[in-house]
């Protein structure tokens, strides 16, 4: 076959990456708005892949508008890539050539072809990007056949078709509004949960695709714009403002009365060396020492928690927002806060856990339990009756403690060793309740009707 502007050399084809290079001649082939995913990167990177297609290889360079053809390769139908003295190769069995191009297509790919990377199917196109000793490599296709492989990664397959309409025109918004949401690797969008969950051909189904095709090109707008469709599983029953979570107003993303999501509870208990280990996951500058205490201490309009105060031996620790959940690894941030007592004994010992401030301002245990003994012997006291006193007067403020069974302030009792969070909900509460769509679906709401229930003053199209 007849190649342009080749060199024949032995055993490699050197891939050039010129990103923005386009040969003066070339066409562009049929449009379509073009996405980058990265599937292999960072930490994931690889040595060297394989890169397959029965209908062969186009090569060329790529950008969002479409990719642009400047030399047939559809002799080859696998090709290996991998990285020797800083440059990309190509290499297969028999001959190869040398060519300039950052980007290889299927021949097919105007026929909804795809390419097997590593033996997983992925529709459009393969770049690789230079990471050190190692392979960036991403997935170039249509915006459209990435939705295909996103829709069933974020809700069921089997859920209601409106539903899966209305998953995939908020997955089509998210997509659009975070291009180069990954810009300094060579790509948009990853393939997981930091961005969207994305898996290829694999992910298609019948039920997700029709979804995709039905809304084709669809997305949601505020103010004319098109915005980030947050969404999450479960609300809990109400869903939040964007400011209480994340710190900044967005008009489209009020917190709204979810009628719809079924009810899910939850429950995590954690001992407070665990507390304190997750603490000190976010920095220094979040440790209090020995925990003594868990409290809610803050909460919003609609009864999601979004201050907590940690009591230790080196002072106290706020955390604040999504903190509060994330931290801690919980499933959302609409819980209340218990002791985990122990009835076991026969004695009335708090397990409570005295903490004194001293002069320099350092917390300071002085007492690992209390227990006060009466004339009938040992019994329960609660903090709030205990007084502090210097041995010679009486210091009439009760120790400071948070009262449980308050909407607002809570505490795992002190000393106890746990902190026991009972919770509804699932995720962090702003824009779409997935659960709550599905159901909305089931009863026979349309996906527009479904989006400008979740989102605030929007259209769709």
């Amino acid at each position: 076959m007849k190649r342009k502007g080749y060199k024949r050399i032995a055993g490699i084809l050197v891939l050039f990456l010129f990103i923005s290079f386009i040969p003066a001649g070339t066409a562009e082939a049929a449009g379509g708005d073009y996405i980058r995913i990265g599937l292999k990167y960072a930490g994931t990177s690889v040595s060297q892949c394989t890169v397959s297609s029965d209908s062969g290889f186009l090569l060329g360079s790529a950008d969002r508008d479409g990719f642009y053809e400047y030399e047939d390769l559809t002799d080859y139908t696998e090709l290996t890539v991998s990285v020797s003295d800083g440059e990309i190769l190509l290499s297969d069995s028999a001959e190869t050539v040398l060519s300039d191009g950052d980007c290889l297509m299927p021949a097919d790919y105007d026929d909804d072809g795809m390419v097997k990377i590593d033996g997983i199917g992925y529709r459009g196109g393969v770049m690789v990007r230079l990471n050190g000793s190692k392979l960036t490599v991403i997935n170039f296709l249509t915006i459209e056949q990435y939705v295909r492989g996103v829709v069933s990664k974020e809700m069921q397959a089997s859920s209601a078709l409106e539903a899966l309409k209305a998953q995939a025109v908020a997955a089509r918004s998210f997509g659009e509004v975070n291009r180069n949401k990954h810009s300094q690797y060579g790509f948009d969008l990853c393939a997981t949960t930091n961005c969207q969950v994305y898996g290829g051909v694999a992910a298609e189904y019948d039920s997700t695709n029709r979804a995709v095709e039905e809304t084709a090109g669809e997305m949601i707008r505020y103010e004319g714009r098109v915005v980030e469709a947050n969404y999450f599983a479960n609300s809990g029953g109400h869903t939040r403002n964007s400011e209480d979570v994340w710190g900044g107003y967005t008009g489209y993303l009020r917190g709204v009365e979810d009628l719809y999501s079924p009810v899910y509870t939850w429950t995590a208990d954690l001992t407070y060396e665990q507390v304190a280990e997750k603490l000190s996951s976010l920095g220094s500058s979040y440790s209090c020492g020995t925990v003594y205490g868990v409290s809610v201490t803050g909460r919003d309009d609609f009864g999601f928690v979004n201050e907590m105060t940690i009591t230790g031996s080196d002072g106290t620790t706020i955390i604040k927002g999504e903190k509060c959940r994330t931290v801690f690894g919980l499933k959302s941030s609409k819980f209340t806060l218990a002791g985990d007592s122990d009835s076991s004994s026969d004695s009335y010992e708090t397990k409570a856990v005295l903490v004194v401030k001293s002069r320099d301002g350092q917390y300071k245990s002085s007492l690992e339990t209390i227990s006060v003994l009466s004339a009938s012997g040992l019994r329960k006291c609660a903090l709030s009756d205990l007084y502090i006193t210097d041995g010679k007067c009486l210091n009439k403020t009760p120790v400071e403690t948070t009262e449980t069974g308050d909407g607002n302030n809570q505490s795992a009792e002190s000393g106890t060793g746990h902190a026991v969070f009972s919770g509804t909900g699932y995720g962090h509460g702003v824009g779409m309740a997935q659960q709550g769509a599905q159901k909305m679906a089931q009863l026979g709401f349309t996906y527009n009707e479904i989006l400008h229930y979740y989102y605030t003053d929007i259209e769709v199209r």
